[in-house]
């Protein structure tokens, strides 16, 4: 999916972590490193999501604007909610329907993103 993916749109990891290595690490572990064209991470922007500059850091890395990019999370406030101020599409992660959100903006899988895009 993500070398599909990739193939077509310009992938990126949004992440609050503790370690700049931590991410990239575990995406060279499986494999998949080659599909990202950017990992960027709270260590090394000073801001954790849902804070707008972690998200601005990313749109200026992928050279993107907010109505082009679709954000993909799990967490609520960071990864539906930010993204959104930011002007981003954005889908949350949430198959057993704990959050009000649309119906259109929820994914049960993260394998359901292709159809949605």
């Amino acid at each position: 999916m993500l070398a599909s993916l990739a193939r077509s749109h310009r992938l990126a990891i949004v992440t609050n972590t503790h370690s700049s290595t931590l991410v990239p690490g575990h995406l060279d572990a499986m494999g998949v490193a080659p599909c990202f064209d950017a990992v960027i991470s709270s260590v090394e922007v000073g801001w954790r999501k849902p804070h707008p500059a972690i998200y601005q850091d990313a749109l200026a890395r992928l050279e993107a604007s907010p109505p082009d990019t679709v954000f993909v999370g799990d967490t609520r406030g960071p990864d539906y909610d930010g993204p959104r101020t930011m002007g981003m599409r954005a889908f949350l992660i949430d198959p057993d329907r704990r959050h009000d959100i649309p119906e259109a903006h929820r994914l049960m899988s993260v394998h359901d993103l292709t159809d949605r895009l």
